[in-house]
């Protein structure tokens, strides 16, 4: 946690990831989320972590363009 009171989380690759990677760390970020907000991941209706998941990749994806290392 930092000073205001906001929680950081990341992911490293080594290299340019392929989008796979990106997806697939995507979702351990976002589990991560979910669990540190104490939030259950409803099989039932998934669409909180599908919406996550997306924007997490996006995220990334802008990250390594703005580098244009994608």
């Amino acid at each position: 946690s930092k000073k205001d009171g906001c929680t950081e989380f990341h992911i490293a690759f080594k290299g340019t990831p392929s989008n796979s990677l990106i997806a697939h760390e995507s979702v351990h970020v976002v589990n991560s989320i979910f669990k540190h907000c104490l939030i259950d991941l409803d099989l039932d209706n998934d669409e909180p972590q599908a919406y996550l998941t997306e924007w997490v990749f996006e995220e990334v994806e802008q990250f390594f363009e703005e580098l244009k290392l994608k």
